[in-house]
């Protein structure tokens, strides 16, 4: 399996390109981890592999409208 394969297989199957399937795929775990832990931000950035939280809420807010603690709170 080749990354080429896995793209084009990924694309051709679910209409978005591997790079907007794996952000779809963090924020959705980032968001069951706000609603269902009582992790800090800190933490859920941590256990998702970003560099620091600032990046995480970046880029969780790119993708959601809201930051994670807006989203948790709402």
């Amino acid at each position: 399996l080749t990354p080429k394969y896995l793209s084009m297989t990924v694309k051709k199957v679910t209409g978005q390109s591997i790079l907007e399937w794996i952000n779809n795929a963090v924020i959705i775990e980032a968001k069951k981890r706000l609603i269902t832990t009582d992790h800090t931000v800190l933490q859920i950035s941590e256990e998702l592999n970003f560099p620091n939280p600032s990046f995480f809420g970046r880029f969780f807010k790119q993708y959601t409208g809201m930051t994670p603690v807006e989203f948790r709170n709402s």
